[in-house]
């Protein structure tokens, strides 16, 4: 991914944002139960490698993991003129409920709100890269019944979201669990950020032993067109 300038490595965030954390009461931390020894190691057998190693599967399968490696990867590599389609990162956290005998894991971002988000949401124009996916949807609207306003509206929130995972892809990272609820707030219509990476895979040199939950391995190509394609099939549920 080129060499950027790599953030503070995780155990100075973590000091940085307790401070940040408790003098603030508008950032939301995303929080993740720690991925034991013992969960891993009953994953094991299902993967059909003897060389497999627990450490490697809990390196590999930890929601807390994805979600971390996705927002680094946004927060070095995504332009600015881009930043508004995520959320904004700060960084780690631990968490200490009294309710548990383990610290939960947190990543703090900017709370998901509409209004700073909307405008650059609604777009018609279509990138030549999604010519042929627009198109496939264009022509299932077109069948579909919906009045003109309504099909315009249907068109808008699955370009947007669209544009949005290109985005993403562009960066080597493909999301995994494309459905309606990553890219809204509860009880709001409107489209605010892509967001809940916890299932996401960054791509780097290294072979993962899982890649979005599967234990196979894919192109980015496919696995982006894969991402794509349950847009779609979000888009044909509502």
């Amino acid at each position: 991914m080129g060499s950027g300038n790599r953030s503070p490595p995780l155990r100075h965030q973590i000091r940085k944002l307790s401070v940040l954390m408790s003098s603030s009461s508008n950032l939301t931390p995303e929080k993740f139960r720690p991925f034991t020894e013992v969960e891993a190691s009953h994953q094991w057998p299902g993967f059909h490698k003897p060389n497999l190693t627990v450490s490697k599967i809990m390196q590999d399968c930890q929601p807390f993991q994805h979600e971390v490696q996705a927002y680094e990867r946004i927060d070095r590599y995504c332009p600015n003129y881009h930043r508004s389609y995520f959320p904004r990162y700060f960084g780690v956290v631990d968490l200490i409920p009294p309710s548990y005998s383990l610290p939960l894991q947190g990543v703090v971002m900017s709370p998901l709100t509409v209004e700073p988000t909307l405008d650059s949401l609604r777009t018609s124009h279509v990138p030549p890269h999604l010519n042929r996916f627009m198109a496939k949807f264009q022509a299932e609207l077109n069948l579909s019944g919906l009045s003109r306003v309504e099909a315009k509206w249907y068109h808008q929130v699955l370009l947007g979201r669209a544009i949005r995972l290109t985005v993403l892809h562009s960066l080597c990272i493909t999301h995994g669990d494309v459905k309606d609820e990553i890219f809204r707030i509860p009880l709001h219509p409107h489209d605010v950020a892509l967001h809940d990476f916890s299932t996401a895979y960054t791509f780097t040199p290294e072979r993962p032993c899982m890649m979005n939950y599967f234990p196979r391995h894919m192109t980015l190509k496919r696995a982006s067109d894969v991402d794509l394609f349950n847009v779609l099939r979000a888009a044909r549920e509502q």
